[in-house]
Formats: structure tokens, sequence, C-alpha cells
């Protein structure tokens, strides 16, 4: 059994990220029955509220993470003809885990955030920096006339001149060169 005081969970399921402020939080591994194995049983009392909450998870995709104040996940977007916001994916859309871990991976990096517990997801993040033969990386440096490009988990996150390896260093990432 695990306790934590004034965090920020999030509970992963089909329809986006529920995020909960709690100020008393609980995490404990039970058995559930002999042939379905463990269940987790996730108890908390919300900030600003008296009354606990329990919930179990047979397999749950979960973070923990310390204190308050952190953001919502991104789960909608403008609509179309722009007359509100739609959700990103559909009901139990595969895409809804990788979009939030990609979120948490870059927020919790950038902002130097302790997780307290992870379940069913993956924030490990690394930082690939690709440059043209000719460039040499020295952090602070500035390529003043040559191109650099820093990949995020295959996706491009910065198109510019500067020299990046001080980023990745500054947020924790861990920086490989191609």
């Amino acid at each position: 059994m695990t306790i934590y005081q004034n965090a920020t969970l999030y509970l992963l399921g089909g329809f986006g990220a529920l995020r909960v402020e709690c100020k008393s939080l609980t995490i404990e591994v039970k058995p559930y029955h002999p042939d379905r194995g463990e269940i987790t049983q996730v108890t908390y009392i919300e900030r600003g509220k008296r009354k606990e909450t329990k919930r179990g998870y047979r397999e749950p995709e979960m973070l923990v993470l310390k204190g308050f104040d952190h953001p919502e996940h991104d789960a909608m977007i403008p609509s179309a003809d722009g007359r509100g916001d739609v959700t990103k994916f559909a009901s139990f859309d595969k895409r809804w885990k990788p979009d939030f871990e990609q979120q948490f991976r870059v927020y919790v990096a950038a902002n130097q955030i302790q997780v307290l517990e992870i379940h069913g997801l993956n924030l490990e993040s690394e930082v690939i920096v690709k440059t043209s033969p000719k460039v040499e990386l020295i952090a602070g440096d500035r390529a003043a006339d040559k191109h650099t490009r820093v990949l995020l988990d295959g996706k491009e996150v910065f198109e510019s001149q500067d020299c990046y390896e001080a980023i990745a260093v500054a947020n924790g990432l861990k920086a490989r060169y191609e």
C-alpha cells in the first residue's frame, strides 16, 4: 500500500484522461479472484472535498504527479465549423494513450515534475538530434549557418539554426546524435 499527500492523479480511460487533485491518495494492489489475478484499488479524497472515493482497476493506466495545478490532458480541439470544441479521437480509440503519454512526457521533462507512481504508461523520453555531417554540436554554441533538427519520438519538434543540446540536457532528456 502506498499513501500520498497532495498529489495529482490521472486515470486514462476510453474517453481520455480523468484528472483528480487529491489531498490524500492511497494505491493498493489486492487479490481479486483466483482466476482473474489482482486488482489495483485507488482510494482518494479530492482537493476541497471530504468524501472518500474508491475505484478498482484490473489493468490501470494511471499517472501520479507530486503537487497540484498540473494541466488537463489536451483532449479537445476546435471544431471544423468553428462553433465549439470536439474531442481529438472517438471513444475507446487507441490513440488516446500515446497522445496522453506524449503530452506528459514533454511536460514532466520540461518542468522537472516528480512522478510519484506510474502504471501502464511510458514516459521515458529521448531526444534525437539529427544534424548534417558537418555540424559539430557544442552546448550553448550557435550554429549560425548550419541547419539543426531535433526529433522527439520520431517527430520533429524543433527546427532552427540553434544548437539544442543545451535544451535536452537542461530538461533532463537523453540526447542521441545521428
